[in-house]
């Protein structure tokens, strides 16, 4: 579970951040400020939103009128406002990781040398951001590329949006999600060894630093 420490604003947080949210507190810190039922807002009373759908609310807070709100919570956050708004609970994780877990560790534990094997360890192989990909770093050749075919697929859940370029070191895929959610998957099978709850959508790539005496860090 510790292959690697993401840091985010200098503070480091644990992979098993909670999943939970109060969503009462939410909207009070959040919303409660424009969803006030007053004769001049333009926002939605708190009786018209209890008659949606908490999809639609989630929907409204990731990619709709209420994306730059939404944007400043994280995807427990949301589900939870959605959940406590409507009195309806949302099937499913917010992570999807309840199912799809890798039965075991990584074989090798924590990231090796970055140099020792196929890798695409941030935004660009290089400082030019051209996104060219010697070989040498692909593990693979051009003659190779006709003949690759898909091994597996992964869907992220409570999102209706992908952002984020995957990054690829030492055999694990990192990768996030519209709604907050770092995924750290196996290149091999696709199956989930950890997952992390960012503060808002995660909408670039990743950075892998190397090992320096310790366990390298995801940014």
């Amino acid at each position: 579970m510790k292959t690697a420490a993401f840091l985010a604003m200098l503070v480091a947080s644990s992979p098993a951040l909670a999943q939970t949210a109060d969503g009462a507190r939410v909207f009070e810190a959040s919303c409660a400020n424009c969803h006030n039922g007053a004769a001049d807002s333009r926002a939605p009373a708190v009786d018209a939103l209890r008659a949606r759908a908490p999809e639609a609310i989630i929907e409204a807070l990731m990619t709709g009128v209420m994306r730059p709100q939404g944007s400043r919570l994280s995807g427990p956050e949301r589900r939870a406002v959605a959940e406590f708004l409507t009195g309806r609970r949302v099937g499913g994780d917010v992570t999807g990781s309840a199912r799809g877990r890798c039965a075991a560790g990584p074989d090798t534990g924590s990231i090796r040398d970055l140099a020792g094997g196929p890798r695409w360890t941030g935004w660009s192989p290089s400082p030019t951001n051209t996104r060219f990909q010697p070989s040498d770093q692909a593990g693979l050749q051009a003659a190779d590329v006709p003949r690759l075919t898909l091994k597996w697929s992964f869907g992220f859940p409570d999102a209706s949006l992908a952002w984020s370029q995957p990054t690829i070191a030492d055999g694990r895929v990192f990768v996030g999600s519209q709604n907050g959610t770092v995924y750290a998957l196996s290149a091999k099978t696709g199956c989930i060894y950890w997952t992390f709850s960012a503060r808002g959508g995660v909408r670039t790539a990743m950075v892998v630093s190397p090992p320096s005496g310790s366990s390298p860090a995801l940014v």
